[in-house]
């Protein structure tokens, strides 16, 4: 399934707006685990990682 039917299947079964953020691997350009999947949704949730002390 293509990202926009994906949308728009989320959003036409009323879904989406209950999601604060919906990241896709396809529309990042990789796939859990990798961390940029990760830094794309916090990006979206505007949240900053914490780096750790030390």
């Amino acid at each position: 399934m293509i990202p926009r039917r994906l949308s728009a299947l989320l959003a036409a079964r009323g879904v989406i707006d209950a999601m604060a953020a919906v990241v896709l691997s396809v529309d990042v350009g990789r796939r859990k685990p990798h961390p940029d999947i990760y830094r794309a949704a916090m990006r979206q949730l505007t949240l900053h990682r914490e780096k750790p002390d030390g």
